[in-house]
């Protein structure tokens, strides 16, 4: 906003861009003696530059850990299914055994109900 500022006192015209839609999006603590853990995995492009990462906080909104991970050359797919098995090997070895995974990839929900749309680079560790 200062910069903003700097630019309207030399009379700086700015342009600009529309803002997208804005979508307010509330964070849902989980329920006592529940970890909640939120995942996510971008690539840009297809295949593309990947990486994933997740953050794990406790019922009262506490920060338990989290992680970020280079992919390389990959799709957003791989990317999301890498981030929610980290966060499930994770959560495994610290004994959350009440986690609550969040991911906003469709097809990583659907992947829990059919694996068959996991990509073979992926089964072995998937099915683990």
């Amino acid at each position: 906003m200062q910069e903003f500022l700097i630019l309207k006192a030399f009379n700086v015209n700015v342009h600009l861009p529309k803002a997208s839609a804005i979508k307010e999006v509330l964070w849902q603590p989980p329920l006592y003696n529940w970890v909640k853990c939120n995942t996510d995995g971008p690539a840009l492009g297809r295949p593309g530059l990947a990486s994933c990462g997740a953050l794990f906080r406790d019922y009262t909104a506490t920060f338990l850990g989290g992680f970020s991970i280079n992919i390389g050359n990959s799709y957003a797919l791989h990317a999301e299914l890498i981030s929610v098995m980290n966060a499930i090997e994770i959560a495994h070895s610290k004994g959350w055994n009440n986690l609550w995974l969040k991911s906003d990839s469709k097809l990583v929900n659907i992947a829990f109900k059919t694996s068959h749309i996991v990509p073979w680079k992926l089964q072995n560790r998937w099915f683990n």
